[in-house]
């Protein structure tokens, strides 16, 4: 799996979720809170795993960002649009925070 969609499945996960419990409950469904609970520890746990994963996957690289494009843009409407960026971001002790200013820039410049 490539380190670029990694962060997409971090970000997705939760919302994927509460959809799931979200679809049963709209269905009448009621869900033990026994089941309720063991599925967030699940999803807890999953999510911690990926962020290790993240973090490891950019240490080996020796990369301080990863940055993933989901298209030109997101939402439009006449002159404004809204781009959709997500990254991962590894700051290093004494840094001075360079990179993090630059990444910042390139993901919201307009």
């Amino acid at each position: 799996m490539s380190l670029e969609s990694l962060p997409l499945i971090l970000v997705a996960t939760p919302g994927i979720t509460f959809l799931g419990l979200s679809i049963v409950w709209l269905l009448g469904g009621h869900l033990p809170e026994l089941f309720v609970s063991r599925l967030t520890k699940g999803v807890y746990a999953f999510l911690t795993l990926l962020a290790a994963v993240i973090f490891w996957r950019m240490w080996q690289d020796d990369l301080h960002a990863v940055r993933v494009s989901l298209g030109d843009h997101w939402f439009k409407v006449a002159h404004y649009e809204f781009r959709p960026p997500v990254a991962a971001d590894r700051h290093h002790h004494g840094d001075s925070g360079g990179d993090r200013g630059q990444l910042q820039r390139e993901l919201f410049a307009s």
